[in-house]
């Protein structure tokens, strides 16, 4: 829900929302197509969604498929690609321009750990590069690894805010600060 009104998908009925820049949605992926059209066909409409110039297609659809490792699938129907796949397409046409602001949903825990990874080095990528981001999840690993400032939601009002490592542990109610430069240990 509140990715969806950041978004102006859903309409507020109070307050405000104030966006500076272009917006990148990571959630219902797949959401400008169907599954009856080609992966190619489905990134030239996302890029048409998105203003792109047709002069910019043949370079981004080649971006789009050596990201996703679709390779020759990009011509096959959607219909015929295994869930893995499809996410695969459609996180990578979502982020193969770069926005000022990235909302994103539970999407980077699609595909295999590979994918994942890849998914994550490339959204960091973008957050280093100076865009923001916000993350809706319940993954706090996930929240470790890509948010320097956290807030936690209860009833639709923030509860808790801050630097992530204090709220994560506040959260998770433990004792002690997690320690940046120390070695993980696995029991």
């Amino acid at each position: 829900t509140l990715l969806r009104a950041l978004a102006d998908i859903y309409p507020l009925r109070k307050g405000r929302v104030v966006r500076l820049g272009q917006i990148a949605t990571l959630f219902e992926l797949g959401g400008v197509g169907g599954v009856f059209m080609t992966g190619r066909a489905y990134v030239h409409r996302w890029l048409r969604f998105n203003g792109v110039s047709r002069k910019h297609f043949p370079d981004l659809v080649e971006e789009v498929r050596d990201f996703s490792g679709l390779e020759g699938r990009l011509d096959d129907l959607i219909n015929t690609y295994s869930a893995g796949m499809a996410a695969r397409l459609y996180f990578s046409t979502a982020t193969c321009l770069d926005h000022q602001i990235y909302l994103i949903d539970e999407v980077l825990s699609v595909g295999d750990e590979y994918f994942q990874a890849k998914c994550l080095r490339r959204i960091r990528e973008r957050l280093s590069k100076g865009a923001s981001g916000v993350l809706a999840t319940h993954d706090w690993s996930a929240i470790l690894r890509l948010c320097e400032q956290t807030n936690t939601l209860e009833k639709g009002r923030i509860s808790y805010s801050g630097a992530t490592e204090s709220i994560i542990c506040k959260h998770l109610n433990l004792s002690r600060q997690i320690e940046q430069n120390s070695p993980a240990r696995f029991m």
